[in-house]
């Protein structure tokens, strides 16, 4: 378990104490938002910054509603591409958003492409180190572990479902309520074909192809880890033109043809584009809302 000096637990305090003065209203606005939308939004400063190991990516900001709680869990995980340049900050305002609306939100960096450690296995253990730092938070923070859920974003909707169904049946790992999606990536081999630069960092995310590592991408394609027991809802925009509708239909269907009662559930939203789904503002954002309520 990590130090946390005397100054930084007051520094902690404050931020929370400004974060929570200061409530955001996110107006309610079209679908097609881009990128620089999403990083022009106004946010909330995290409760805490905690380390879960060593690396300097290695942390996870806390964000805690007003009250007492305890707080159900959102493990938020950004995505990006898997690339080291795009970072934790883009998924800000998905943080301040969740924590207004009354969960506490763990969101994780981790080391990625570029990173040293970063991609096959690193990426994937800092996942798993990093959702399963929560039974050392409990301690410390309001928060409800009987009700985590796991989320994610493009990238970060393919580690959030690779967690949900990762092999750790120990008793030091968090048990997971639900996974949601937005926009996951959730078939690695068939996503690797195309030519776009996030396609292409597949490879670069395994280490090759899957020609190559046909073992690695059974163990990290959340599609070759059906069938599965966790509830999970896929949310994905129609207009995407990023991850393309098909990552989640392929998901779903493989799942429901395997069991069909498999707790898999998919939402398609209609018009949204890529970025829509993590804009406090959308209906697409909305989805997600609905589905942690439920």
């Amino acid at each position: 378990m990590e130090t946390i000096s005397v100054v930084k637990i007051l520094i902690f305090l404050v931020m929370c104490a400004a974060s929570a003065a200061q409530a955001i209203d996110y107006p309610r606005i079209e679908s097609g938002q881009s990128f620089s939308a999403i990083q022009s939004l106004a946010t909330s400063r995290p409760t805490a910054q905690l380390a879960y190991a060593k690396a300097p990516q290695q942390y996870g900001e806390l964000w805690l509603p007003e009250g007492s709680g305890p707080f159900p869990v959102v493990v938020f995980i950004h995505g990006g591409c898997w690339l080291n340049a795009f970072d934790i900050t883009h998924t800000h305002a998905a943080s301040t958003a969740l924590a207004e609306a009354g969960y506490a939100v763990w969101s994780l960096e981790y080391r990625r492409i570029g990173d040293p450690g970063g991609g096959w296995p690193g990426t994937f253990d800092d996942i798993s180190r990093g959702v399963d730092h929560l039974l050392e938070l409990v301690d410390r923070y309001p928060l409800d572990i009987s009700r985590v859920y796991l989320a994610g974003h493009s990238a970060g909707g393919h580690l959030a479902l690779w967690a949900a169904t990762r092999e750790t049946p120990g008793k030091n790992a968090v048990k997971i309520a639900g996974v949601i999606t937005l926009a996951g990536i959730l078939d690695l081999e068939s996503y690797a074909f195309g030519n776009s630069s996030c396609q292409r960092a597949v490879v670069q995310l395994m280490g090759g192809s899957a020609k190559q590592w046909p073992d690695r991408y059974r163990q990290a394609s959340p599609l070759h880890r059906l069938p599965t027991t966790v509830a999970t809802t896929l949310i994905q925009g129609t207009s995407d033109t990023i991850v393309p509708m098909s990552q989640a239909e392929a998901y779903y269907e493989s799942a429901h043809q395997r069991d069909p009662e498999a707790p898999v559930w998919l939402r398609p939203v209609e018009g949204a584009g890529h970025f829509d789904l993590i804009h406090p503002g959308t209906d697409a954002w909305q989805q997600l809302l609905e589905v942690l309520a439920n």
